[in-house]
């Protein structure tokens, strides 16, 4: 199986579907039971959407600052805590500085210089052998303010739908 590609093992029959001829790899999954009619129409709102897909991190453009922003409600007492820095394997270490530099190259991030406060890549394997990069983040968690409303419980939220359509 190529990289990106959804394992199609024990799902409906689907199809793949090109979005560009120039560039055979861009394609799109789609049910295989659809109709001609259904199936031209997907096809089509697809191809005209086309620029709206990511088909890698340099296709990210992320989103303006103008339109919304995001910043943490940090406790005034707490102080900015840099974490011990975690060994890890060479290898590890090669995949991190990978997709790292793939999400510098995409500007999806930017190198910062805050020495008072540093959280810790933490390499993670995934079922299928690769690895994902989390951030250790408890230091940052523990200096946050808490939400005052909590959010909802899933059990309570499914017994309010119980036989609706």
């Amino acid at each position: 199986m190529s990289k990106g590609k959804i394992d199609l093992k024990d799902q409906e029959e689907t199809k793949l579907v090109p979005l560009e001829n120039v560039v055979p790899d861009r394609e799109i999954i789609i049910r295989g039971n659809l109709s001609k009619e259904e199936e031209a129409e997907l096809i089509e709102t697809f191809t005209k959407n086309k620029d709206v897909f990511a088909w890698s991190a340099s296709d990210l453009k992320g989103v303006s600052r103008d339109i919304i922003h995001h910043s943490l409600g940090i406790k005034h007492k707490m102080k900015p805590r840099k974490q011990q820095q975690r060994k890890m394997s060479e290898d590890r270490f090669l995949v991190v500085k990978a997709k790292v530099q793939r999400l510098l190259d995409a500007n999806v991030i930017r190198e910062v210089k805050y020495l008072e406060c540093l959280a810790n890549v933490v390499p993670v394997p995934k079922k299928n052998g690769k690895m994902r990069m989390c951030i250790g983040f408890t230091d940052l968690n523990k200096a946050c303010k808490k939400d005052p409303f909590p959010l909802p419980r899933i059990d309570t939220s499914i017994d309010k739908v119980e036989g609706c359509k």
